[in-house]
């Protein structure tokens, strides 16, 4: 397994808001363009929320098509993954806000040749059901371990956002 960089993923560039405090940036008119509308709003010295959307989405995809039937764990923030999430689900990113992703939740989709399902959001439980089923001959070690082996759904591939825990 390794491990690498993926730049589309990172958090939206919230320009001169970054390090702001968020007692300060809600009594803002942008902060209630955020909220209601964020399909309109662009952070000043920033990215838009629309382009944060687009720059996850293609670096998705882009993920997806490199790793065909493949498992594939892609971290990244909150706003990135429910932009991601609403592309994904057809909402409109205006409804965003709606969606929840919690600090080290999971969010796991299966993409393939008939579409994509959305099969886990905002988790924070077990994940079992996630992983891939074990190669023919470790599945027959497995079903000789009592409690027998357990299946696994197969998914195209499964690209998992999980969010870090925010300082």
């Amino acid at each position: 397994m390794s491990v690498t960089p993926l730049e589309g993923v990172l958090e939206a560039d919230y320009g001169e808001w970054t390090g702001g405090k968020l007692g300060e940036l809600a009594k803002t008119d942008l902060w209630k363009v955020v909220q209601r509308t964020p399909s309109r709003a662009r952070f000043p010295g920033g990215e838009s929320m629309a382009a944060m959307q687009s720059r996850m989405v293609a670096a998705l995809d882009d993920v997806v098509a490199r790793h065909p039937g493949e498992l594939v764990v892609v971290v990244s923030h909150a706003d990135p993954i429910k932009a991601a999430i609403a592309h994904y689900t057809g909402v409109h990113l205006d409804l965003f806000q709606r969606i929840v992703v919690a600090p080290a939740s999971v969010t796991a989709f299966a993409f393939s040749e008939h579409g994509l399902a959305l099969l886990k959001c905002n988790d924070t439980g077990v994940l079992e059901e996630l992983a891939p089923p074990p190669a023919s001959g470790q599945q027959d070690a497995a079903a000789d371990q009592p409690g027998g082996a357990s299946e696994s759904p197969t998914t195209d591939a499964a690209p998992q956002e999980e969010a870090p825990i925010h300082a």
